[in-house]
């Protein structure tokens, strides 16, 4: 982040924590994708990228009902990483618990007749799926969940649906094609 950004986020997230509601765009797509990367970063190898997404907004949700709690002669940054960090050892400490590891959860969702190297070729696809969704708009990425959903049920999609699921199948592409 470049300097001018963080003081930025700083303004915004005094801003914010005053009551400032308008101030809210601006926080979440600054710290969006630097909460998610850190999650991903700290949970890389232990949880799925799902989980990492989901600990992510947890983490953010809380940024946002504590907001009034912020003290804006200290980075909002540094804040925000010390509650995303949080959130992220509370994850760890759940999947413990739960005495469950990646593989095991991986292991119990196989196909039962496919053979270790298609299952680890389906992870690799999943995996490279999922960093090519995140690119993608929360709307065409649901549109395309919704469109997976019906796919049975063509005839209860009207035509706006079906250019909507156009527009984000291309942009798909077009991101799966920059990943290659």
């Amino acid at each position: 982040m470049t300097p001018d950004t963080l003081r930025e986020l700083d303004q915004a997230m005094t801003r914010l924590g005053d009551g400032d509601r308008s101030a809210f765009d601006e926080v979440f797509r600054t710290l969006w994708p630097r909460v998610l990367a850190f999650c991903v970063h700290v949970l890389s190898g232990r949880t799925g990228h799902a989980d990492s997404e989901d600990v992510a907004q947890r983490a953010l949700l809380k940024v946002f009902e504590r907001a009034s709690e912020y003290d804006s002669s200290k980075p909002a940054i540094s804040w925000v990483l010390a509650i995303a960090g949080w959130e992220c050892r509370t994850a760890l400490k759940s999947q413990s618990r739960r005495k469950e590891s990646p593989q095991e959860a991986i292991a119990s969702r196989a196909d039962e007749r496919a053979t270790p190297e298609e299952c680890i070729l389906h992870l690799d696809f999943l995996a490279s799926l999922e960093t090519i969704l995140v690119e993608l708009s929360p709307a065409d990425r649901a549109t395309l969940a919704t469109a997976f959903e019906q796919e049975s049920s063509e005839s209860a999609s009207g035509p706006s649906f079906r250019k909507r699921k156009q527009r984000a199948l291309e942009r798909l592409r077009q991101a799966w094609r920059r990943a290659l």
